[in-house]
């Protein structure tokens, strides 16, 4: 495919804007972003997102059970790691995310994600599973601090 200029205003609606086709263009409207990125004001918000799906996936696929499975269990690890990753990889807010979740406050959106960092410091196990976490949602990281 050829690279052409690109207006950075446009390049930066991209990061609202579905791009259907197959991987090659999909690599192609990443490589526009990558090249212009620092054209714009707020270049992080041009990176990759993942999906809410995907992220359900990497959690199920790593707690071996299925969201409806364990989502319900009080003090569950696998609910808090998707928060987590949510926040992380999404980048939604705490009210989107606990909407995503099944309709969580975003104040205990907040409190799940704040106890799992703070368990995360003193359990290796844990800290396992967010850099597996990690490493299958690899990319570049929508990071949103609260």
């Amino acid at each position: 495919m050829q690279t052409v200029g690109v207006e950075p205003a446009w390049v930066e609606q991209l990061r609202d804007v579905v791009a259907i086709g197959s991987g090659a263009f999909g690599r192609w409207v990443r490589s526009l972003i990558k090249e212009e990125a620092g054209n714009f004001e707020h270049p992080r918000a041009l990176r990759r997102r993942a999906t809410v799906q995907e992220v359900r996936e990497a959690v199920e696929a790593l707690r071996g059970q299925s969201w409806g499975e364990f989502s319900a269990l009080r003090g569950d690890w696998g609910k808090a790691l998707f928060l987590w990753a949510v926040r992380k990889y999404c980048g939604l807010t705490l009210r989107e995310t606990g909407e995503a979740a099944g309709d969580m406050s975003p104040r205990a959106v907040d409190i799940a994600i704040s106890r799992l960092r703070k368990r995360a410091e003193s359990d290796a196990a844990l800290r396992s599973k967010q850099t597996k976490i990690n490493d299958q949602l690899k990319g570049e990281e929508w990071i949103v601090e609260h």
